[in-house]
């Protein structure tokens, strides 16, 4: 069994995949569950395929979650493979729909859901609906705003909807004032380190630090997810700090 989750708008397609995985993991006990990034790894594919050919130790039932899969041929042979095998559930979450993927739009037996950017009314919507989820009303002054500004970053959209939860009576100049914050996250992923130390100091100076490295961790992927779970549980043990956590992330 496949499902196919695919488009350029990763906030609700990630939503989408914690669903999916939720509700198999009601369904079935002892389910063999991994996620696999593969976007250029070739040891992640090893992997994958490792995980498919195993037996499971107290069920054949597997799910493996592919996200950034290639389009190359032995990907698409593995899709072919998997596509009427009952005990395998596959969800490919790509970015970006391939010509050779085309087979799964016409497969009975795939589940298609396109995840695309809203025009500015749907995106309004959206906006209402995740703020009445949060029990907040944005007024349409400050909807205005959020709209044109992450017109195609639902990520930082909702990150700045959490912001608003927690300070309700922002002024609508202090929520473009606050958006900087969002700029100055991504100078955390500069090439030099002398570079990212520096912004994570600068960005420390006025935001806490649990809320900078639970931003953070939602825009990584791959070995840098891992390590954010990893130091995330570490955190949660007391066994770290958040600033400690995003010192290690950073560096």
């Amino acid at each position: 069994m496949l499902i196919y989750l695919y488009g350029e708008e990763i906030y609700r397609r990630r939503e989408k995949e914690r669903f999916i995985l939720e509700e198999f993991k009601k369904k079935h006990s002892g389910l063999a569950l991994d996620t696999f990034d593969l976007e250029g790894d070739d040891e992640e594919f090893s992997k994958l395929k490792r995980f498919l050919s195993e037996g499971g130790l107290f069920t054949n039932f597997k799910l493996a979650l592919l996200r950034n899969l290639g389009d190359d041929k032995e990907s698409v042979e593995l899709l072919k493979k998997y596509l009427e095998n009952k005990d395998t559930i596959l969800i490919l979450s790509n970015g970006k729909h391939f010509k050779k993927f085309d087979f799964l739009l016409k497969s009975e037996g795939v589940k298609v859901l396109e995840f695309d950017w809203f025009d500015e009314s749907k995106l309004a919507e959206f906006i209402d609906f995740e703020a009445k989820r949060r029990g907040l009303v944005i007024n349409l002054k400050t909807k205005g705003i959020l709209t044109r500004k992450f017109k195609e970053d639902y990520v930082g959209l909702i990150n700045m909807v959490e912001r608003l939860v927690v300070e309700p009576k922002i002024l609508d100049n202090d929520v473009v004032a606050v958006m900087d914050f969002f700029p100055l996250l991504n100078k955390l992923k500069s090439l030099r380190l002398e570079e990212r130390l520096k912004y994570l100091k600068v960005i420390l100076e006025t935001n806490d630090a649990a809320a900078v490295f639970n931003v953070l961790a939602a825009t990584l992927s791959g070995e840098k997810l891992r390590s954010a779970v990893d130091l995330d549980q570490k955190i949660k043990l007391g066994k770290s700090e958040f600033e400690l956590g995003l010192i290690s992330l950073v560096i």
